[in-house]
């Protein structure tokens, strides 16, 4: 009862039973061993459930019950406030984890869906040769690409098209709506995600993928306006596949 232990709880209840009592008269209507009786009224009396009159034996007395649960609702509530506080700290700091990093062929198709999923309003994709993925995933990663262009998100890619691969995907995308330029980016990949977030997949002989995720929206806007000046230098992508290929 009330967090009490078993001696607390037969004292105080003894207590609010028979009224004010001696140590002595407390053990001999509980039977608690004399040698507890002294800490255990020690401890109600600076928990606020006993009081102690300063007489010769001491004389204790028990608190008033809705005194004692008042007392108890107000701790409950200063313990509420206080864990709620905790709770909302770590919420923030939760939001405000800027790296995480994934790893593995199958985190980098979740990676894939999930930019086109979460985006509002634009991503930018700097594509060098992607590792090869199933026609599953394909039809996974390209329903919510257009489902993205659906939902109004502009998506613009930076592809190298001296991968053959990349022209097939070019020839797909584009009458969807997405605008796509050559530019010789290799090795690896970069999506800017509304300016907020920035994905980084690069290969790895261990994990096969390794995706670096980086919520900061000052790297985000620096990514972003490096993203842009490859744009103005990059190529017509339909003219530069017809010449190399």
């Amino acid at each position: 009862m009330l967090e009490l232990n078993r001696y607390e709880e037969k004292i105080y209840i003894c207590l609010v039973k028979y009224g004010p009592l001696s140590a002595s008269q407390v053990h001999a209507k509980t039977n608690i061993p004399q040698n507890r009786i002294y800490d255990s009224t020690v401890s109600l009396v600076n928990r606020g459930f006993v009081e102690v009159q300063p007489t010769e034996p001491k004389i204790f007395k028990a608190v008033e019950p809705k005194t004692v649960f008042q007392k108890i609702i107000q701790d409950l509530e200063s313990k509420k406030t206080e864990l709620q506080s905790t709770y909302e700290k770590q919420e923030v700091l939760e939001k405000e984890k800027q790296i995480w990093i994934t790893q593995g062929h199958n985190a980098f198709i979740i990676s894939r869906i999930n930019e086109f999923q979460t985006a509002k309003k634009e991503i930018c994709t700097m594509v060098g040769k992607e590792k090869e993925i199933t026609t599953d995933e394909l039809a996974m990663i390209s329903r919510e690409h257009k489902n993205a262009l659906e939902r109004n998100i502009k998506t613009r890619f930076l592809w190298n098209m001296e991968q053959p691969e990349n022209i097939k995907k070019a020839r797909r995308l584009a009458p969807l709506g997405c605008k796509i330029k050559h530019f010789p980016i290799s090795g690896f990949t970069i999506s800017i995600i509304d300016e907020e977030k920035v994905r980084i997949d690069f290969p790895d002989k261990m994990f096969e993928n390794i995706n670096l995720w980086i919520s900061n929206k000052d790297f985000a806007r620096y990514m972003k306006n490096y993203f842009e000046i490859c744009w103005e230098e990059g190529k017509d992508w339909k003219k530069f596949s017809k010449n190399i290929f």
